[in-house]
């Protein structure tokens, strides 16, 4: 999935934002709530990766990463979950 966000301060993502953007797009694709926690701190710089965890609403423990993809005014970055 690919979200664009604007940061909340100059080069950072605003991490309640994007926790609740991927959880709701997660619970849109695999059906169930998912509740994420992100790193405090995502600086916006090209190619970064950060790892959150979080929770579904059944108890099974989910990983998903952030890359940002473009570092401009406005900030597009990808999520997937490994498997």
């Amino acid at each position: 999935m690919t979200v664009v966000v604007r940061s909340l301060e100059p080069g950072e993502l605003d991490t309640a934002q994007v926790q609740r953007e991927v959880a709701a797009q997660y619970e849109a694709r695999e059906g169930v709530a998912l509740d994420l926690s992100c790193p405090d701190e995502m600086p916006v710089e090209s190619g970064g990766v950060f790892a959150c965890r979080g929770t579904t609403a059944q108890r099974e423990d989910v990983y998903v990463e952030i890359q940002i993809a473009d570092p401009e005014e406005d900030v597009a970055y990808h999520w997937w979950t490994p498997r």
